[in-house]
């Protein structure tokens, strides 16, 4: 009988070994698909991140665009009224709308430096 009591406490630990050895196991596996899960969040925003980024450098693009016609279209029709002004004799530096306009100017030449 002492044989046998040995022999079967001998088989419960061994039991108890290898369960405890799979828990470990499965604890890494667990470990491991937390880690696949925050990988896959951290592409999916890197790829938002990506989309958005191109739509920016067209907006950003358009903006450019549109900024220099805009500032081009604007200093000829200010040459004009300067002109003009001087023509009839009138100060443009008195005027606030002559005024209005180089600062409107300024500031889109300013985003301009800005988005460069």
């Amino acid at each position: 009988m002492n044989t046998e009591n040995r022999v079967f406490n001998k088989l419960a630990q061994a039991e108890k070994v290898e369960l405890s050895a799979q828990k470990v196991e499965l604890s890494n596996l667990s470990i491991l698909n937390n880690i696949t899960i925050e990988a896959n969040k951290l592409s999916i925003r890197g790829d938002d991140f990506k989309k958005n980024k191109r739509a920016l450098e067209e907006e950003k693009n358009i903006l450019n665009i549109n900024s220099k016609q805009i500032i081009s279209g604007s200093q000829k029709q200010i040459d004009i009224f300067k002109a003009k002004s001087k023509e009839l004799g009138i100060d443009v530096t008195k005027i606030s709308e002559y005024k209005n306009a180089l600062k409107s100017i300024q500031k889109i030449k300013d985003v301009l430096k800005e988005t460069s």
